[in-house]
């Protein structure tokens, strides 16, 4: 996962860098923002099925928020089934052809406003082919709060660190938390060829720090890890214009834009493994993790 992000996101600065001429390293990322162009969050829902982008697919709009039309014929499933990946509580489901909100809603037995408040979607016209939804949980299946949260108060502190930057930076906490979660278990000792608690590059922290913050953070810091983990991922979700999919793709993938985001077999997982975490640190579920 680390050198996936290390080599694409240098490939991301090269790409950027390349159409500028005579301009400092602070345009050419202003540029990168430039690329997050929305609507582009393309996904090759099977191997059969090719990309399909907003540039070649007509959204039709209706009463339920039709999804864009594609021109392969594919079946939807959820992902565990389609892609043999072991999704848990909650289940994770990957939008098809010609689908709306209100017919998944309606498929899986729950309401439209459930589905965006957990996804943190704002209205259903944000849904297209391929994204990668979190469904709520069966009433049988009730989220848990981390054995390590409870036996150890520090790390668990931490969850108050996640809300301030939240609120900050516009990122839903339980997703950031959730993110961070299933990175490093909020451990900034981790090194799994990132640093802290965010495991992302040191490039890529200096680059929140430079152009997001604004004032220099040192990532070996747990508390300054948090802030710049969280500002990198508001940064990424208004870049995407609010799509929790792309936006964690990016974050798993590094500096790229949507249009360059693989929606392979190890991003859909890694979008369930977060999303199947976020409602453990849901307030709204009453499991009150790391808060």
């Amino acid at each position: 996962m680390s050198e996936t992000r290390t080599a694409r996101f240098a490939r991301g600065l090269v790409n950027v860098l390349s159409g500028v001429l005579a301009v400092g390293a602070v345009l050419g990322v202003a540029a990168a923002l430039v690329l997050f162009t929305p609507g582009n969050n393309a996904a090759a829902v099977t191997e059969a099925a090719p990309a399909v982008t907003t540039s070649t697919t007509t959204a039709t709009t209706t009463s339920t928020t039709t999804v864009a039309s594609e021109s392969s014929t594919t079946t939807t499933t959820i992902a565990s089934d389609v892609l043999g990946i072991r999704v848990d509580t909650p289940r994770a489901y990957r939008v098809g052809r010609g689908q709306s909100l209100d017919d998944v809603a309606s498929e899986v037995g729950v309401s439209v406003d459930e589905i965006l408040a957990l996804n943190g979607l704002p209205d259903a016209s944000l849904v297209e082919i391929g994204t990668v939804l979190l469904l709520p949980a069966a009433a049988d299946e009730p989220a848990t709060v981390p054995a390590v949260l409870v036996d150890e108060p520090e790390r668990a502190a931490l969850g108050s660190v996640f809300d301030r930057w939240a609120e900050q930076y516009n990122v839903p906490s339980e997703l950031a938390k959730a993110v961070a979660w299933h990175e490093s278990e909020w451990n900034n000792d981790a090194a799994d060829g990132g640093v802290g608690i965010g495991q992302l590059d040191t490039a890529l922290y200096a680059f929140v720090a430079d152009s997001v913050v604004g004032i220099p953070l040192d990532p070996t810091v747990p508390a300054e890890n948090i802030h710049l983990t969280v500002a990198y991922l508001g940064w990424l979700l208004d870049a995407t214009e609010g799509d929790t999919s792309a936006a964690l793709a990016a974050y798993d993938q590094g500096l790229v834009s949507p249009r360059d985001l693989v929606w392979d077999e190890a991003t859909v997982e890694y979008l369930s493994s977060v999303l199947a975490l976020r409602p453990v640190f849901d307030p709204r579920s009453g499991v009150e993790a790391g808060s």
